[in-house]
């Protein structure tokens, strides 16, 4: 999973408190990078994440 976030700092402990409650162990690899913006006018973080179902 890799996450980009606009505020990085400002915004980060909100975030991962969100992430905790829809993602369970075992925890995907995770990058988080700070942007200056997003194509989405107003968006503070993007997630791009990978899944396979069996």
């Amino acid at each position: 999973m890799t996450t980009y976030h606009v505020g990085l700092q400002q915004h980060f402990a909100d975030f991962v408190g969100v992430r905790d409650q829809f993602v369970v162990e075992p925890y995907p690899a995770w990058t988080a990078v700070g942007v200056t913006e997003l194509v989405a006018p107003g968006a503070r973080v993007e997630i791009q994440a990978h899944a396979i179902v069996d």
